[in-house]
């Protein structure tokens, strides 16, 4: 029986401070900013195996999570969480003012100009992949997604023309998504993680989804 210590509880708590921030310094590498009105919509913990998928699954609905949806996605199971307000994982971004576009009722001074402030994040979906049938790689953190509210998704990455974007989720006739990987050695199974970028969050098209 696993320990409270390396429950999906524990390791979302401890982990995704350090993940968001790694994540958010690998995109300014590339010269991507996420302004304060860019929701982080959900955060990805991937699953070794299946019989790891089933107690990730159990230990989400002991925390009282509501399932938003579970799908057979390319062969594996993928299911959506939403937490509690009081097990929403919140982290401090710090912004600063010449990337912020717009501003904030909490930020307004910053927003004109006034150096670096902090934003709060809170994230409140956690999307949880099974294992690809076939293919190992570690449990872990494995992505973001990011709400691009103020423009196209064409329009973004053209603004940053220098930036492999995977154009592949572009296809897709709901919830179109551009993707940056930081993926070391070429996949997940190195420990790599990935950025999503894209027009609604997990939430609201899981909505439009189950009205269809």
């Amino acid at each position: 029986m696993s320990s409270s210590a390396d429950s999906i509880q524990s390791i979302l708590a401890s982990e995704h401070a350090l993940f968001l921030t790694r994540v958010v310094s690998s995109l300014q590498t590339l010269g991507i900013s996420l302004p304060p009105h860019y929701t982080i919509d959900h955060i990805c913990y991937r699953t070794s195996t299946t019989a790891e998928y089933t107690r990730r699954k159990a230990e989400l609905a002991a925390l009282g999570s509501t399932l938003l949806v579970e799908n057979d996605i390319g062969g594996r199971l993928i299911a959506c969480y939403k937490l509690r307000a009081e097990h929403a994982l919140r982290w401090r971004q710090q912004c600063s003012s010449n990337n912020s576009s717009s501003s904030t009722d909490n930020n307004d001074a910053h927003a004109q100009g006034q150096g670096t402030f902090f934003v709060e994040r809170v994230i409140d979906v956690v999307e949880l992949p099974a294992p690809k049938p076939g293919r190992l790689y570690p449990s872990g953190l494995e992505h973001v997604e990011v709400v691009v509210d103020d423009m196209s998704l064409e329009d973004f990455a053209a603004r940053h023309p220098d930036v492999k974007f995977d154009w592949s989720g572009m296809k897709k006739p709901l919830n179109r998504d551009l993707r940056v990987d930081f993926r070391q050695g070429g996949g997940v199974e190195t420990g790599g993680f990935s950025v999503k970028f894209h027009e609604q969050t997990l939430e609201k098209v899981i909505e439009m989804e189950k009205a269809m």
